[in-house]
C-alpha cells in the first residue's frame, strides 16, 4: 500500500510539463493570430487615411486649377479689342486677337481648351479648333453659366470620353451680356501629379453609359492611347500611372464587385492596397471611379520583422521555461520521493506505538477513554481557534498600518504635485487642501479644512464660480479663472476642473477640484494668434503690389522700356521678399518638427562672409551711417555661408527697423581664443529686461501692439538655431532708449 503511494509521486514532471507545453503553443498560436488582425486593422486605417488625403489633394487640384482659369479668364475679358470683335460678330477679328493668348499665356498654363460662346449659348469660336463653330453647347458648366449669369465650373466627359476641367464666365460689357468665355484643362495629365505627391498608383475611369462608344474610340485613337471597350463591364479607362495597373484592373474590379474588401495588386515588385473612390462631375452627379492604390511594403516588412522577432522572443522565453520547470521539477521529484519515504517510516513507527497504546489502555473503562478522546478534541479546538485568531489579528494590523501607510503616501503626493488641489465634503467643507492651493488663495491649510468653501476663495466672482460648479453636481466641468499676483505684471491664468466623489452606493459625497496654471499655454496661444495675423499681413503686401504691377504690365502695351523695367524691378523685390518670408516659415516648421536645418559649411574669409551683405545694406539705407571694422580679416570660419549671411540680413534689418534715421549701426569684430567675436550695435529704441528675456522666443515681437514695424517674430528664433547649429553662441545685451548689442560668437576654421 505503502509503495503504490510512493510509485504515484514520479509522474509529477511529467503531468506538469506536458500541460505546460501545450498551452504556450496554444499561447505562441492566438498571438499569430491577433498579429494578423492587428496588421489587417493597421493597413485599413492607413489606407483610410492614405484615400482621405489623395481625394483632398485631387479636390484641391481642381480648386486651383479652376481659380488659375478664372483669373484667367478676368484679364482676357478686359481686352477692349476682344470685346468689340466679339459685340460685332467678326469671328475672323477675335480669333486673329485670340490666338497669341491661347498659344502663349494660356498654354504655358496647360489650358487646351478656348471657347467664345453667344448670349443663346451657341459656340461662336473655339480657339483651339477654329474650323468647328455654330453649334449649341449643352454642358452642364455653360447651362449653369447661362442660367445664373455666374461663373461656373467643373469637370466633365467631352464627347471623345475625355475628362476635362472648365470655366465658364459671363461677358458683360457696360452692363450688357456679349456672350461666354470658357476656359478648359484635361484632368489625366493632374493625374500623375497627384500620384507622385501622394507616393500611389491611381486609374481613372468613366461610366460607360456617359459615352458614346465609336466617338470614344476615336478620341482614345486619336490621342495614341491604348483602347479597350469591353476591359471592363461598366466602365472605359482614360488614365492610369502604370501600364500594368491597366492589366491588373480587370481582376481587381471584379473582385469589388463581388465584396466591399480592399483591394490587393503587386506592381513590379511592390505590394499595393487600394480602394475606388466615387469622381463628382459639374452637375454633382457620379461620372466614374478613381481607384486608388497605396504601396504598402514597407508596412508589411516591419510588421514581419516585429511578428518573428516578438514569436522568436516568445520561443525563447518558452523553451526557457519549460527547460528551467523540467530540471526544477526534477529535484522536486527527487525531494518529494525522499519525503514520502521518511512519511513511510513515521507511519510504521505510529502503527507500532499504536498497537502498544492498544494493549496498555485496554483494561481502562469506556467512559474514560471517551471522556479523554472528548477532553483532547475541545483542547486541540481551542488551540486551533486561538491560532486562527491571532492569525486574524496580525493581518488585521498589517492592513491598517499599510492603509495608513497608504493614505500618508497619497496625502504627500496630492501635497507635492505642481498643481492645485483640495477636496469638499457634500456639505461644501474642505476636506483637503494641498500646498500649491493654499499659495494660490492665500490662505494657511489650518485655517480653512473644516470649513466652507467661502474661507478660502476671498474673491466674490471666482467663489460664485466654483459654488455655482459645487450647487450643480455635475463632473467634468472646466473653466478658466486668473488669480493676480504682486509680484507679476500679468494675472497669473488657471485652468479649472472637477470630479465627483460617490460612496459605492452612488450617494454622492463631495467634489475633487484641480486647477493648473495655463498662463504661458495661453499666452503662446495669443502669440500664435499674433503671428497669423502679421503674417497674413506680410504675406498680403508684395503681392498686392505684384498682382497690381503685373496688372499694369499686361494692360498697358504703351508702357516705356523704362517703366516696364521699374515694374519688373518692384515685382522682383517683392519675389524676393515673399521667398525670404516663407523660407523663415519653412525654417521654423523643420525647428518645430524637430529636424536640423540643413547646411553646407565651406570654408570662408571673415571680409567676405560679412562685409557684402554690409555692402548691401549701406547702398540701400543711406539716411543711416552703417560703419563695419574687423580685425584679423583673413582670418577663415567654417560655416554655411548663406545661413550666416540670413542671420547678418536678420540683424542688420532689425537694427534699422528699431533705430533713428541718421543713427549709427557699427559691426565689428575679432579673433577670441578658438572662436571669432562679431558684435552689431545701434542706437535704437533698446528693449526692456522682460523683452529681453523673451527675444528668441518664436512669434514674439518686442512691442506687437506697434503694426507699423513689420515682422513676423521669427527673425531671432531662426538666427539662434542657425548660429547654435554653427557651435556657436548668441546673446543680446539692451537698455530701453539706448540701443541694443547683439553679440555672436563663431569658431575658426581648423
Amino acid at each position: 500500500m505503502y509503495e503504490s503511494f510512493l510509485q504515484k509521486g514520479q509522474s509529477v514532471r511529467r503531468k506538469v510539463l506536458w500541460p505546460l507545453a501545450v498551452t504556450l503553443v496554444v499561447f505562441l498560436i492566438l498571438f499569430l493570430i491577433v498579429f494578423q488582425a492587428y496588421l489587417q486593422r493597421e493597413l485599413t486605417r492607413h489606407l483610410d487615411s492614405h484615400i482621405d488625403f489623395v481625394d483632398t489633394l485631387y479636390r484641391d487640384f481642381l480648386d486651383e486649377r479652376s481659380a488659375t482659369m478664372l483669373s484667367l479668364i478676368s484679364l482676357i475679358r478686359r481686352d477692349d479689342a476682344l470685346a468689340q470683335a466679339m459685340r460685332d460678330q467678326n469671328r475672323e477679328e477675335l480669333f486673329r486677337i485670340a490666338l497669341p493668348l491661347f498659344n502663349e499665356p494660356l498654354q504655358d498654363q496647360e489650358i487646351t481648351h478656348f471657347y467664345f460662346h453667344n448670349p443663346d449659348g451657341t459656340n461662336f469660336l473655339r480657339v483651339h479648333k477654329p474650323e468647328r463653330f455654330g453649334d449649341r453647347i449643352g454642358r452642364k458648366t455653360l447651362t449653369t453659366a447661362l442660367k445664373n449669369l455666374t461663373p461656373s465650373s467643373g469637370a466633365e466627359i467631352g464627347p471623345l470620353g475625355t475628362f476635362t476641367l472648365r470655366v465658364v464666365v459671363p461677358w458683360q460689357v457696360d452692363g450688357k451680356l456679349i456672350g461666354f468665355i470658357e476656359l478648359g484643362e484635361e484632368v489625366e495629365p493632374l493625374i500623375d501629379q497627384i500620384a507622385d505627391q501622394a507616393n500611389s498608383q491611381l486609374a481613372i475611369m468613366i461610366d460607360k453609359n456617359l459615352l458614346d462608344k465609336n466617338l470614344w474610340q476615336e478620341g482614345q485613337k486619336m490621342l495614341g492611347r491604348r483602347t479597350n471597350w469591353n476591359l471592363l463591364a461598366g466602365h472605359v479607362v482614360n488614365a492610369t500611372t502604370d501600364l500594368q495597373l491597366l492589366d491588373e484592373l480587370p481582376r481587381v474590379m471584379a473582385l469589388a464587385s463581388r465584396n466591399s474588401v480592399d483591394l490587393e495588386i503587386r506592381l513590379k515588385g511592390s505590394d499595393y492596397r487600394g480602394r475606388t473612390l466615387p469622381i463628382i462631375g459639374a452637375g454633382k452627379q457620379s461620372i466614374g471611379l478613381m481607384v486608388i492604390f497605396q504601396n504598402i511594403n514597407s508596412t508589411l516588412t516591419d510588421h514581419r520583422k516585429s511578428m518573428l522577432l516578438v514569436a522568436l522572443f516568445c520561443m525563447l522565453l518558452g523553451s526557457a521555461l519549460f527547460i528551467s520547470s523540467y530540471i526544477i521539477l526534477g529535484r522536486t521529484d527527487k525531494t518529494l520521493k525522499v519525503a514520502r519515504q521518511k512519511l513511510l517510516d513515521e507511519i510504521e513507527k505510529t502503527l507500532l506505538t499504536n498497537k502498544r497504546l492498544k494493549v496498555e489502555i485496554a483494561d481502562k473503562n469506556h467512559a474514560e477513554r471517551a471522556l479523554q478522546r472528548a477532553h483532547d478534541k475541545l483542547e486541540q479546538r481551542v488551540a486551533e481557534r486561538t491560532r486562527q485568531l491571532d492569525q486574524q489579528n496580525d493581518l488585521l494590523e498589517k492592513s491598517l498600518a499599510e492603509a495608513r501607510r497608504s493614505k500618508d503616501r497619497i496625502s504627500g503626493v496630492m501635497r507635492s504635485v505642481d498643481d492645485a488641489i483640495f477636496v469638499v465634503d457634500a456639505d461644501d467643507r474642505i476636506l483637503f487642501i494641498n500646498n500649491y492651493a493654499c499659495s494660490l488663495f492665500g490662505v494657511q491649510q489650518g485655517e480653512v479644512l473644516g470649513e466652507p468653501i467661502s474661507s478660502a476663495i476671498k474673491d466674490s466672482s471666482l467663489r460664485n464660480r466654483f459654488l455655482s460648479t459645487l450647487n450643480r453636481k455635475v463632473g467634468g466641468r472646466e473653466f478658466d479663472f486668473e488669480i493676480n499676483q504682486t509680484s507679476q505684471q500679468s494675472p497669473q491664468i488657471m485652468h479649472a476642473k472637477n470630479s465627483i466623489l460617490n460612496s459605492p452606493e452612488g450617494k454622492y459625497e463631495g467634489m475633487i477640484f484641480l486647477a493648473r496654471d495655463v498662463t504661458r499655454n495661453r499666452s503662446m496661444d495669443r502669440l500664435k494668434s499674433d503671428f497669423i495675423s502679421v503674417a497674413a499681413h506680410e504675406l498680403s503686401t508684395p503681392l498686392t503690389a505684384m498682382l497690381g504691377f503685373s496688372e499694369l504690365l499686361l494692360e498697358k502695351n504703351a508702357l516705356t522700356e523704362q517703366e516696364q523695367t521699374e515694374y519688373l524691378q518692384i515685382i522682383h523685390e517683392k519675389t524676393v521678399t515673399l521667398t525670404r518670408l516663407l523660407n523663415e516659415m519653412l525654417d521654423i516648421s523643420r525647428i518645430e518638427s524637430g529636424r536640423k536645418l540643413e547646411l553646407f559649411f565651406e570654408n570662408c574669409r571673415v571680409t567676405e562672409l560679412f562685409e557684402p551683405v554690409v555692402r548691401q545694406y549701406q547702398k540701400k539705407a543711406r539716411e543711416r551711417d552703417i560703419k563695419i571694422n574687423l580685425a584679423q580679416p583673413d582670418l577663415f570660419l567654417r560655416v554655411d555661408t548663406a545661413k550666416i549671411s540670413q542671420v547678418m540680413e536678420n540683424l542688420l534689418s532689425n537694427a534699422m527697423k528699431y533705430s533713428p534715421a541718421e543713427s549709427t549701426i557699427q559691426l565689428f569684430g575679432e579673433a577670441e581664443n578658438d572662436s571669432y567675436h562679431l558684435v552689431l550695435r545701434d542706437q535704437g529704441i533698446g528693449m526692456t529686461p522682460e523683452q529681453l528675456r523673451h527675444a528668441f522666443d518664436k512669434f514674439y515681437r518686442g512691442d506687437n501692439a506697434d503694426r507699423a514695424i513689420k515682422g513676423t517674430g521669427l527673425g531671432l528664433t531662426i538666427t539662434r538655431h542657425i548660429i547654435e547649429e554653427h557651435n556657436g553662441e548668441i546673446w543680446l545685451k539692451s537698455q530701453l532708449n539706448e540701443g541694443t548689442e547683439v553679440h555672436i560668437l563663431l569658431p575658426l576654421s581648423a
